[in-house]
């Protein structure tokens, strides 16, 4: 999973750079199609069934209210974006103990008064805390 990160980091560090890699592309990115909000991949789907014991909930768009369902199927897709960023995370350490994350923050798919689910989602609570982020820096685009 953390394969092309880590090889990044080995690129980096052997041209005597900081071993720094970069989060971002990795957010829910999407945006609402006439069918509502991207989370239908297969294997998406298959976690939240085995996960939820039903479907995810369909969103519409990245405004949508994420308290639906009393938050589990936002939680959902929160934990899954954390877990999946703390395996490559974990990953790349153990090839080069020296690398350096940091996340980047696109204000335009989180906005927290137009885009509501994709906010909350895209920041877990544990990236609320820098010691529990996993995160040295966070850089924020407008």
């Amino acid at each position: 999973m953390g394969q092309a990160h880590s090889a990044m980091a080995g690129l980096r560090l052997a041209a005597g750079l900081v071993p720094k890699l970069q989060f971002g592309e990795i957010l829910w990115w999407f945006q609402a199609d006439s069918s509502g909000m991207a989370f239908g991949d297969a294997d998406t789907q298959a976690a939240a069934q085995s996960a939820l014991g039903r479907a995810l909930a369909t969103f519409h768009t990245p405004n949508d209210d994420p308290s639906i369902n009393s938050y589990a199927d936002a939680n959902f897709l929160r934990a899954r974006l954390f877990n999946y960023v703390a395996a490559i995370q974990s990953y790349v350490l153990s090839q080069c103990s020296s690398a350096v994350f940091e996340l980047l923050w696109p204000m335009d798919v989180n906005d927290p008064d137009n885009c509501k689910l994709l906010r909350y989602i895209n920041l877990p609570s544990q990236w609320t805390a820098r010691s529990a982020s996993g995160f040295d820096t966070f850089g924020c685009l407008g």
